[in-house]
């Protein structure tokens, strides 16, 4: 794997939500307080494909990956994710597969939760 910082550039304009957002909560003598829990991304390339990643408001970093390769990512609060080419990479978060919105061939900007 290798980061090239300037291989992929970032869309302008709104990020597109991904299909799932857990919230987990646990009640305490009738107040609701968040569990603060680890969140897990997986990336699993089908192809030559390049992602941009940010965990938790950090810098990007860039991925440049081959066939077959997975790259894990944790984080707490969430991510924000450049995929170049939808068609290219399968993500999953906390072990289920996210819908990725788009056209193959077409960048796009996702945040999850």
């Amino acid at each position: 794997m290798t980061h090239p910082e300037n291989n992929v550039s970032l869309q302008e304009g709104p990020l597109s939500e991904a299909q799932i957002t857990p919230k987990k909560e646990v009640g305490k003598k009738g107040r609701t307080e968040k569990v603060q829990e680890r969140l897990l991304l997986e990336i699993l390339s089908a192809g030559s494909a390049q992602v941009k990643v940010s965990a938790d408001g950090s810098l990007p970093m860039t991925y440049s990956m081959k066939q077959g390769e997975r790259i894990s990512i944790r984080a707490v609060e969430g991510f924000n994710i450049l995929v170049e080419d939808k068609c290219a990479v399968a993500l999953f978060y906390n072990g289920r597969p996210v819908e990725i919105p788009g056209r193959c061939g077409r960048p796009v900007t996702l945040r999850i939760p």
